[in-house]
This record gives C-alpha cells, sequence and structure tokens, in this order.
C-alpha cells in the first residue's frame, strides 16, 4: 500500500516557466528567482526531423528563441511538438477525403454504421498537440494574458498573432 506523497506526481497544473511567467506579466513576488537557467548554447534543428515537422520547426524556432522560452535544453521538446503537428496535418488531411463513418453489413446482414477509425487518430493527435502546446504557451488561453515590450515584441509579433 502507497503513502500519499510518494511516487505521486504534483497537484494541480503544471507551473509555468519562468520566461513566460514574466511575460504574461506575473507578481514579481511569485516569480522563482532561484530557477535553473540553461547554458547559453545555440538552438539546433535537430536532423532526424521529418519533412514536416523541419517546415513547423522552421516557423516557430526563431520566434521562441527570440522570445528567450525556448533553449537548447529544450530541443528535444520542441522537436517532438513539431513532429506532433506534422502527424496531426497529415492525419487531418486524410481524414478530409474520407467519411466519419462506415456502413458495414453484407447480404442478409443488418446495415450498422461503424466510426472511422482514421477520425479517432485526428482527435487523438490534436489532444496530444494541445498538451504539449500548453508547455510553450501557445494556447489561446496562455497568449491572452502574454504581454510583451520592446524587441521581443517585434520578434514575437509573427506567433502571436493569426497572420
Amino acid at each position: 500500500m502507497g503513502c500519499w506523497g510518494c511516487a505521486v506526481g504534483a497537484r494541480g497544473p503544471a507551473p509555468k516557466p519562468t520566461r513566460l511567467r514574466v511575460l504574461h506579466g506575473g507578481h514579481p513576488e511569485r516569480v522563482n528567482r532561484a530557477e535553473p537557467v540553461p547554458a547559453a548554447l545555440p538552438v539546433v534543428r535537430p536532423p532526424y526531423l521529418s519533412k514536416g515537422a523541419v517546415e513547423k520547426w522552421d516557423e516557430l524556432g526563431p520566434h521562441l528563441v527570440a522570445m528567450g522560452v525556448v533553449t537548447a535544453a529544450d530541443v528535444d521538446l520542441l522537436a517532438a511538438y513539431c513532429e506532433c503537428f506534422a502527424r496531426w496535418r497529415r492525419l487531418a488531411q486524410l481524414a478530409a477525403s474520407s467519411p466519419p463513418v462506415f456502413k458495414r453489413g453484407g447480404e442478409g446482414e443488418e446495415t450498422v454504421f461503424v466510426k472511422n477509425p482514421l477520425w479517432g487518430q485526428v482527435r487523438d493527435a490534436e489532444a496530444a498537440l494541445r498538451v504539449m502546446a500548453r508547455e510553450f504557451g501557445f494556447t489561446p488561453s496562455a497568449r491572452s494574458g502574454l504581454r510583451v515590450q520592446g524587441s521581443v515584441a517585434a520578434a514575437a509579433e509573427r506567433l502571436l498573432t493569426d497572420g
């Protein structure tokens, strides 16, 4: 029998990284000034990304680096997000040309409607994408409180606007 607090994760939502908390205009007394800071190494796109993931990396990477949200220590997570996005886009394109349900049944059998498994895969990929997007502050709710100033605003403009 386990004990409370033993091998159990922290309760509640995951805390925002300090850089996002500052960009969101968080209270100074709530900012962790002792948070570990990764070394200032260059953020380099991994060579193993698929073509679709490379496109997403090239679109997002420069903005995230300029905002100080992504460091070299975050490369693998950003790569996973880009792969997840590429997978979701491929599945969504396939699903667009496929019906959400199929008729199943043969001679003498009752016709039954069956869910298209492709649509479930699209839903699952979208859910995974949404979870990963929260890690980088990509969700609309994360952006709603975002405040940027000076050169960060210019660098982040494309990421934070619809256009």
